[in-house]
């Protein structure tokens, strides 16, 4: 976690400054069922430069194919690597790849590279517990 001086001591960011540093990481997710019929989209964000994905589980919930877009890259049949419905969270996975990505300032991450192996949700905070490849 960082202190409330690291916090403190951060350039604030206008609002066009922070879409440019966010909008190559938002990605649109498409939920399918078996028959091939969208039941669902929404949104997500990578949050490592491997393609990690963080969603809402209503997201995926009930899906049989995950495709997302990532402007105008679409990658069909995406994993979901990990999901707690009580706290509506999911864990997607693209492809191997380099992605732009959107890093998280909640907390520090010494190898942003890491794998997420298992996660938990508190108080509406994501915290991730990492372990490396």
């Amino acid at each position: 976690m960082f202190t409330q001086n690291e916090i403190a001591s951060e350039k604030q960011k206008s609002p066009e400054e922070i879409y440019s540093a966010c909008c190559n990481a938002v990605v649109l997710i498409y939920n399918y069922d078996s028959d091939n019929t969208l039941l669902g989209y929404g949104s997500g964000v990578i949050v490592t430069a491997t393609g990690v994905v963080y969603t809402n589980y209503h997201v995926v919930d009930k899906g049989y194919r995950i495709k997302i877009r990532n402007g105008n890259d679409i990658y069909n049949n995406i994993p979901i690597v990990g999901f707690n419905p009580f706290n509506d969270a999911a864990i997607l996975k693209l492809p191997e790849g380099s992605y732009p990505f959107m890093r998280l300032q909640m907390m520090k991450i010494l190898n942003p590279e890491a794998v997420f192996m298992r996660w938990e949700i508190r108080s509406d905070t994501l915290k991730l517990l990492l372990r490396e490849l």
